[in-house]
Order: C-alpha cells, then sequence, then structure tokens
C-alpha cells in the first residue's frame, strides 16, 4: 500500500553493520543454483502442457476418482500464472535460453534434457528394447500415472521452491537477491495451483518452506547476544510517531505537502554513508508504517478482523524494532509526522492495509541480500512471512 509504505527500487552496498558473520557467502552456492536451471526447464514444460488443459479422462478413471479426490476444477488460471513465473526464472539462471522454444534432445530452455546428455556420455551403449525404453520414459516422465496432474506439478514447484530459498541463504549478494525472489514467487504460485486444484487441505500437503522467522531471529540472538533488540526504547513507542488522517487528506499541521506516496514529505535521504543500509532503512520504515496502518485498521474494525489486525500491528511493530536496532544511529529513518490513508481503507481496513506487506517484502529482500549469516536467514524469513501476508 503506496499510503504505508516506502518506495521501491532501492539498492544496496555489500554488508550490514553489527553481524559477526557478515561476509561474502561462499561462491559454491552460485554453482549450486546453476545446477537448478534443468528442474525449473522441466518445471516450464510441464506447466506448459497442464495450462493447455486436462487430458481427456477414461471411463475406468472416472469411476475410480470419487467426489472427494476430484479436483473442484482444473486451475487453468494458476496454471497460465506458474508457467509465466517459470519462464521468468528460468531466463533467470539461463539467460535467453526460455525464448529459444524447445528443442529434439533440449528443454524450453534451452538446457540439454536427461536423456540428451545420457545418450550422449554412453554412444556405444546397446539398444533398450521397445518395451524397455516405453517403461524407462514413463518412469521418468513426472507428468504420467499417478504424477500427473496440477496437484503434483504444484508438489514439485514447492520443492522447487525450497530449493531456490535455501540457495538464496549462501549466495553473493545479487543472486541472493534473485533466488530469493524466485523462490518466493514460485512458492506462491504453488500454493494457489494447490488451492485451486484441492482446497486448503491440498495447500497443507504441500512442502513446508525452509523460512522460519522466530526460529532465524533466536539464532541471530544467541550468536549475537542481542536478546531484547526487539524492545522499543523508553521514549514512545512506533504509534505515537505519526497522526492518521482521514481517508484521501493531510492533516493541515505545517508537516508538510504530501509528497505522492501517501505520506508526508520527510526530512531528507540518507546521506551517503548510509546507502549500504538504504534497503533495511526503507524496511524499517515500512514495517512501522504497516504497524500504524494495522492499529487504524483494527479500530476500525470489529471481531475477527480486528483482533488480526491488532496481532499484526504487534508483529509489524516488533520487527520495526529490530531492523532498527540493526541501523547505526544516524542511518535510522526519520517517521513522517503523519499518514495519508489511501482510497478504499474505509471499506476494507484490513485488507488496504496488507497490500503493504509485498513492498515490506521487497525490501527485506534487498536488505537480507546486503547482509550475511543468521542475519540474512532472518531477514529472508521475514521477507517470506510479508509475501505471504500480502493478500
Amino acid at each position: 500500500m503506496a499510503a504505508v509504505v516506502v518506495g521501491l527500487g532501492t539498492t544496496v552496498g555489500p554488508g550490514l553493520p553489527g553481524n559477526p558473520r557478515d561476509s561474502a557467502p561462499s561462491t559454491a552456492a552460485e554453482s549450486s543454483a546453476g545446477t537448478l536451471g534443468p528442474r525449473l526447464a522441466s518445471l516450464l514444460e510441464e506447466a506448459t502442457e497442464l495450462a493447455a488443459g486436462p487430458a481427456p479422462a477414461t471411463p475406468s478413471a472416472d469411476a475410480e476418482a470419487g467426489p472427494e479426490t476430484a479436483p473442484a476444477h482444473w486451475p487453468t488460471k494458476e496454471l497460465v500464472a506458474a508457467r509465466k513465473v517459470l519462464a521468468a526464472h528460468v531466463d533467470l539462471l539461463t539467460p535467453g535460453a526460455a525464448a529459444s522454444g524447445s528443442t529434439h534432445g533440449t528443454s524450453p530452455s534451452g538446457a540439454t534434457t536427461p536423456e540428451a546428455t545420457a545418450s550422449e556420455a554412453a554412444p556405444h551403449e546397446p539398444a533398450q528394447s521397445e518395451s524397455a525404453q516405453s517403461e524407462s520414459t514413463q518412469s521418468a516422465d513426472p507428468t504420467s500415472g499417478a504424477d500427473a496432474g496440477p496437484a503434483a506439478f504444484a508438489e514439485r514447484l514447492a520443492q522447487s521452491a525450497n530449493a531456490l530459498l535455501t540457495a538464496s541463504l549462501d549466495a553473493p549478494e545479487q543472486l541472493s537477491r534473485s533466488l530469493l525472489l524466485a523462490g518466493t514467487e514460485q512458492a506462491l504460485a504453488a500454493r494457489d495451483v494447490a488451492r485451486a486444484a484441492g482446497g486448503k487441505a491440498a495447500v497443507e500437503a504441500l512442502p513446508e518452506v525452509p523460512l522460519d522467522a522466530d526460529a532465524a531471529w533466536k539464532a541471530f540472538d544467541a550468536e549475537n547476544g542481542a536478546g531484547s533488540d526487539s524492545t522499543p526504547p523508553a521514549n514512545g513507542t512506533a504509534s505515537s510517531q505519526g497522526t492518521v488522517a482521514s481517508e484521501g487528506t493531510v492533516p493541515s499541521d505545517g508537516s508538510g505537502p504530501s509528497d505522492g506516496t501517501g505520506t508526508t514529505a520527510g526530512s531528507g535521504s540518507l546521506g551517503a554513508a548510509c546507502q549500504p543500509q538504504a534497503a533495511l532503512a526503507g524496511a524499517t520504515d515500512a514495517a512501522f508504517r504497516l504497524a500504524y496502518a494495522y492499529q487504524v485498521a483494527g479500530a476500525r474494525t470489529q471481531a475477527d478482523a480486528a483482533e488480526g489486525a491488532w496481532e499484526a500491528a504487534a508483529d509489524r511493530e516488533q520487527l520495526g524494532w529490530r531492523l532498527q536496532s540493526r541501523l547505526p544511529e544516524e542511518c535510522v529513518p526519520l517517521r513522517a509526522a503523519a499518514y495519508q490513508l489511501p482510497s478504499g481503507f474505509a471499506k476494507d481496513p484490513v485488507g488496504s492495509a496488507a497490500t503493504g506487506e509485498e513492498q515490506l517484502s521487497a525490501l527485506l529482500r534487498d536488505a537480507a541480500g546486503a547482509a550475511g549469516g543468521t542475519l540474512r536467514a532472518a531477514l529472508a524469513a521475514e521477507s517470506w512471512s510479508a509475501a505471504l501476508a500480502s493478500p
């Protein structure tokens, strides 16, 4: 939500201060990430086939499928969206290959298929019989038999996402950001396909994302001896930093004109010395702004919606203090004196506040790339949590 968070496009330099393990991650992760290309290419091909629609069902298959196991509908829209995500990520790991199309012995990414590789590696082995070749092809094809269909594809997509997210924790800075983005988008796409194909139960059956914010912060605190870095200082809380305005307005308190982002204009940008912490500073400010928006949403709603908003506000405020504690004092962002609520906030306060989670996730992703060790793991986990909370 533009009224709650700062804009994107921030770039950061290497290394965030305060973490003794901040250093250039092993380049072995870069090589490991490259091996994920063929898997993405295979998933792209599978998504393309599935997006074309279900294969004609046989009478025996119809007889075996009951109302509890059959998907509610064929998730064409979600499969098309997943294919778009995969095409971008295949191009990320093998630039330009996604547009080259599929040829004999190559995947849609341009990578050599396992079958072609095996053929080149052992050209003098006796040829298999036709029946043996058929059985081998069926067993190697993840889209055949019981492994076919949107639900199985969603599971494989989630596994690919987890591999990307894990690789991002040890990759060089720029690659880390890219892998974290790719893993996040694939994990969300897998959830969308699973939900459309099999409902909530199918989503819960997906492999668990290997990013846990609570566990990551505990590991960070244990390593750095910073057990109280999420506690606000004695001079106030985040909610005291701003005065909320009515929808579409700013208060006439002399705080300055709107800067076009939904907040009043700030006191100035960070100096050159703080540019390496720009993404972390932006994420800090965004977390506090989200906390305030959720507080307002909680005050304007009732029952479960209000309770959820207040819980989200407390979580985002705690995150804001955690992030701020990692910044040098001179790099702590000055928060605006007032906030402008976005259009439509009155109709759906909680939903409008939650739209700011996407930008928070992006800023945390950038900050994670510039960090290392347990701090990177914590920021990556928070980035995933924000992406998951985004509507």
